[in-house]
């Protein structure tokens, strides 16, 4: 492949070269953590969600890339993830409005399916891999004006910030070290969803049953207006 995605990378470790994860970036030759400045997390930037607001704003200043990616050094590939599966799904995600989309997750409360691959839901938690795209941007640079940025995750910001939250099933990233679908440091969303405890394959069953619930045009993208 002749292109390079712009990656972002999170660790809290100085010696974030040595990590599992960002060596598993680098031997797949597509993902540019060099694209710029800001690209490495520090601890001098306070939160990651003050970092994320920051980056994005150098992102629209730069002008020349349509999507980003995120990911923690709790990222891990699942075996049979290929470089084609990757792109694939993040260009499927873009022709459906995706304004963000997960290469995994541990919880989350209703997942409907609008793809092959691919499923919107509302609340969701714990992610190593983020794809941001560029109608997400504005949004997300102009956090840096709100004081609130500095006491909250990346997940409570990015729900309440945005509608279009999608992310890819059968999953293309996992976290390392943590089990799907177990809750073991329940906190700020503890009483947000009643089905953050079905594990996700029995979500994706469910809603899958009942697909016709959900008002999703495939011409225009999602409408929330009788979702919620």
């Amino acid at each position: 492949m002749n292109f390079t995605i712009p990656t972002l990378y999170y660790s809290l470790s100085k010696n974030y070269t040595i990590d599992k994860a960002y060596k598993s970036l680098n031997d797949r030759n597509i993902f540019d953590m060099s694209f710029c400045s800001k690209a490495i997390y520090s601890d001098k930037y306070g939160t990651a969600a003050t970092w994320l607001s920051q980056v994005t704003s150098e992102i629209i200043e730069k002008a020349e890339d349509d999507l980003f990616v995120v990911c923690s050094s709790e990222l891990s590939f699942t075996q049979n993830t290929k470089n084609k599966d990757i792109c694939n799904r993040i260009v499927e995600a873009g022709n459906n409005g995706a304004q963000i989309l997960l290469g995994n997750l541990d919880t989350a409360r209703d997942l409907y399916k609008v793809g092959d691959y691919l499923y919107w839901t509302d609340v969701f938690f714990h992610t190593s891999f983020l794809v941001v795209y560029k109608s997400a941007f504005r949004k997300i640079a102009d956090l840096l004006k709100q004081e609130e940025i500095k006491d909250v995750c990346i997940e409570q910001f990015l729900i309440s910030l945005l509608d279009y939250k999608f992310v890819c099933y059968p999953f293309l990233t996992l976290n390392r070290n943590f089990k799907l679908g177990m809750n073991n440091n329940q906190t700020w969303y503890n009483n947000v969803t009643s089905h953050f405890y079905e594990g996700i394959e029995a979500q994706i069953n469910k809603y899958n049953e009942k697909r016709e619930q959900f008002p999703y045009d495939e011409a225009k993208g999602c409408s929330f207006d009788k979702l919620l």
